[in-house]
């Protein structure tokens, strides 16, 4: 079901999420949700979407990684660059991120280039993955929201 994204000032965005301890009926239902709502998105388009942004605080975002979405629960990041996208990329390719929760407004951020993660799937299976530029960012972005930082 498509959800209405909150936005600021909604309470719920500066709480930190929950870890997710199992995935059942209900966190699968989150994901759906999820992946509806961010895939509807069009001003902008959603390339991330993280679960309090749908008011469920639940350690979970989506987030475009090619051409499709992937399910990200309860991720952390367990390596972060010394380099920021500031100093690894010409001023010409950086980008301002942007957020459904604060339309219409957006800001370069210098955020470490590179990063680590690991989550799990909607399977509950473990990943770990090295991203860079711009997807890092994103996935950066969205991790924050599940520490209530906008």
């Amino acid at each position: 079901m498509i959800r209405k994204i909150i936005t600021i000032p909604h309470p719920l965005l500066r709480q930190k999420s929950k870890p997710v301890r199992k995935i059942d009926k209900k966190i699968e239902k989150v994901i759906v949700d999820l992946l509806e709502t961010v895939k509807n998105a069009s001003e902008p388009e959603g390339l991330g979407l993280s679960a309090i942004q749908i008011a469920q605080t639940l350690r979970i975002f989506v987030a475009k990684t090619g051409k499709n979405f992937e399910v990200f629960i309860n991720p952390k990041i367990t390596f972060s660059s010394k380099k920021t996208l500031k100093e690894v990329l010409k001023k010409e390719q950086q980008f301002f991120e942007g957020c459904l929760s604060i339309p219409g407004i957006y800001g370069f951020v210098d955020r470490p280039y590179q990063i680590k993660m690991e989550w799990q799937d909607e399977k509950g299976k473990k990943k770990v993955k090295e991203f860079k530029n711009r997807l890092a960012i994103c996935l950066q972005h969205e991790l924050d929201h599940l520490n209530g930082i906008l």
